[in-house]
Order: structure tokens, then C-alpha cells, then sequence
């Protein structure tokens, strides 16, 4: 019961800090977790190295995020900055 406690204590503060940063217009990224069941990079691109696949997989989503915004037309607007 008492870890239930500190976690719910915990989190309410992490919201509070959240909220906070977004009022204020700061944004931020915590580590996360992304799971794909295939991963479109070949194995023996970058032989089986975590590390390297890490880079890769970067790469990859700016790629694939860059042209997904072009391809938004309400993000038009922030296409041109």
C-alpha cells in the first residue's frame, strides 16, 4: 500500500511539472519505448550492433516524419518557416 502511495504521490507531482513546462511553452522528451514488429532496416546493415541500429532507426524517422509533414496540409503554415 505504501508503494501504491509514493507512485500516485509521484506521479500527480510528474503532472504538475508537465503542465508547468507546457504553460511555458518548453517542450520535452523523456525516454520511451517504440515497438515495431519489423524493422526496416536490413540486420546485416548494421550486423546485429545496437548502437548502430539506434543511428540508423534516427535517420529512418526523420525521414519518415519529414515527409509525412509535407504531406499535411494543415501543416502548411509551419512548412514555410
Amino acid at each position: 500500500m505504501l508503494m501504491v502511495s509514493v507512485c500516485i504521490i509521484r506521479l500527480r507531482w510528474y503532472e504538475k511539472m508537465t503542465v508547468n513546462d507546457m504553460k511555458q511553452g518548453k517542450l520535452r522528451m523523456e525516454d520511451f519505448t517504440v515497438f515495431m514488429p519489423f524493422i526496416p532496416i536490413d540486420k546485416k546493415d548494421y550486423g546485429n550492433n545496437p548502437d548502430l541500429l539506434r543511428a540508423q532507426m534516427f535517420n529512418h524517422f526523420e525521414d519518415v516524419i519529414s515527409n509525412e509533414l509535407q504531406q499535411i496540409p494543415e501543416m502548411k503554415e509551419f512548412q514555410e518557416r
